[in-house]
């Protein structure tokens, strides 16, 4: 009785040890450099995203090599994501998936890649 309860007990420590830690590599932190425009546009693939598009609800980071990435903001001031619509910036978070949970944005002096001139 005793070594059964002392193997489920080894076997429920071992979970609880691990859940978290396989969570954490289920993502990873990023830079990346793209354009931020709503879902819509990138869905009705307008090109450049009108400002009137705008809703601020489904952003998302479409990257030089055309992949786009929902963003969540974490943090960020309503008014710098409303200043970079439309822009080439830079986030920075973690990535997920297909979501990044920005914890900052910035639109750079120069772009990281020259395609995005």
């Amino acid at each position: 009785m005793f070594k059964k309860a002392r193997t489920v007990l080894w076997i429920l420590s071992f979970i609880v040890a691990v859940a978290p830690a396989a969570h954490l590599s289920a993502s990873e932190f990023t830079i990346m450099q793209g354009r931020l425009i709503d879902e819509d546009c990138l869905l009705a693939k307008k090109n450049p995203c009108p400002l009137e598009n705008f809703t601020g609800q489904r952003l998302v980071l479409l990257t030089l090599d055309e992949v786009a990435y929902r963003i969540q903001p974490q943090g960020i001031a309503d008014f710098k994501l409303n200043n970079a619509y439309g822009q080439v910036v830079v986030v920075k978070g973690m990535k997920q998936g297909d979501t990044i949970r920005v914890a900052d944005l910035f639109r750079p002096e120069k772009a990281l890649t020259k395609a995005w001139k």
